[in-house]
C-alpha cells in the first residue's frame, strides 16, 4: 500500500520524511503531478497505510495538506 501525502511547504515536506524515516518508513518527497498540486506542490509518499504515517505526522507537529491511499 502507497500513501501520497500533500504538503504545505518543502520544510515540512523535508521533516516529514525525517520523522517518517526515523520510525522505520521508506519514504521519498515527490513534486506534485501539475494540476494535483495544493500548497508548495510537494509530496510525500510512503509505502504504508495512511492510519499509522498520519498519526506519526500529527504526533510530530508536522502539518500536511491532505492524502491519498493506494
Amino acid at each position: 500500500m502507497t500513501t501520497t501525502i500533500a504538503m504545505p511547504s518543502l520544510t515540512h515536506a523535508m521533516k516529514g520524511q525525517k520523522v517518517l524515516q526515523a520510525a522505520g518508513y521508506h519514504t521519498q518527497v515527490h513534486k506534485t503531478k501539475q494540476g494535483n498540486a495544493q500548497g508548495c506542490g510537494y509530496s510525500l509518499q510512503v509505502q504504508a497505510g495512511a492510519a499509522s504515517v498520519l498519526r506519526l505526522l500529527e504526533q510530530s507537529a508536522v502539518p500536511f495538506l491532505s492524502y491519498t491511499e493506494e
